[in-house]
């Protein structure tokens, strides 16, 4: 989702996470599914969440202990979430000694290590320079190739909510509403080079059109 400042994007997040239910109208979190929907949340206060007296393991195998995972599959599962973030070099060090870009990958790795069927992101890579954000960019892509998890993300980065989605939706100012469903033809496997070209040039416009239109509505 991408739209201006205060017109409700965390808030629809929150909704569909089931934190908060609509003043209005209804959400079918799991249709067709019964029981309940495994949610993974990447807060945007994500430093936050994080527990500052485990190590980047710890916090990543917080999840699987609650839902009290046997031991040998809870391993296996935080190893893979480790090297699939490229985290295993840090794995044992606290948080609070961490980067601001690698807390953001653990926390990331932590909302999905129990392979949820929603992925939620509140501007997931906004505390990076834009040279780091792209880094982040393709590992999470490869990320998304690899599980392809249903996710929703917010950004206010038109070019990181083009290279990440496969559909961007641009909303008005407050009160939200869709200006655009903005579909993104560029396939699962990106490199950088995708930013640099005519047709992400092209798409990116679009999303901006759409931007100021849902900010003088």
């Amino acid at each position: 989702m991408f739209g201006p400042n205060g017109c409700g994007k965390t808030t629809i997040l929150n909704i569909l996470a089931g934190l908060i239910e609509p003043d209005s109208g209804s959400i079918e979190r799991n249709s067709g599914n019964p029981g309940p929907l495994a949610v993974g949340y990447v807060f945007q206060n994500y430093a936050d969440t994080l527990l500052p007296w485990r190590s980047v393991r710890g916090n990543v195998r917080l999840p699987l202990e609650l839902r009290r995972v046997a031991a040998h599959d809870l391993a296996t599962k935080v190893q893979k979430r480790l090297e699939q973030f490229r985290l295993t070099e840090h794995a044992d060090k606290y948080v609070y000694e961490l980067s601001g870009g690698l807390k953001q990958l653990v926390a990331i790795a932590r909302a999905t290590v129990y392979e949820p069927r929603l992925l939620l992101l509140d501007e997931p890579f906004s505390a990076l320079d834009y040279s780091l954000s792209r880094m982040f960019w393709l590992r999470f892509r490869e990320f998304w190739t690899a599980q392809q998890v249903t996710t929703v993300f917010v950004s206010h980065n038109v070019d990181e909510a083009v290279f990440l989605g496969d559909r961007v939706y641009v909303l008005s100012s407050r009160p939200a509403q869709v200006v655009a469903d903005i579909p993104i033809p560029f396939g699962r496997e990106r490199a950088l080079s995708l930013v640099s070209s005519r047709d992400f040039f092209e798409v990116r416009t679009q999303v901006l059109d759409a931007f100021d239109r849902g900010r003088q509505s």
